[in-house]
């Protein structure tokens, strides 16, 4: 697999997250903020207007 470059992407300074990337596959990077503790959640959502906004889970 290869390195890919992070993303010149930054979340909104106001929803405090820090922003983190995970290579997922040959040529592909996800996107995700960690938060809090205890037993892991995973929320995933769809696609369509806005999706990629932080303020989906606010």
């Amino acid at each position: 697999m290869t390195t890919l470059p992070i993303p010149d992407y930054r979340t909104d300074a106001f929803f405090g997250l820090e922003d983190k990337w995970l290579q997922t596959g040959d040529g592909e990077l996800t996107h995700y903020h960690e938060l809090g503790a205890g037993t892991p959640i995973l929320f995933l959502h769809g696609s369509g207007t806005g999706v990629t906004a932080a303020a989906n889970w606010c």
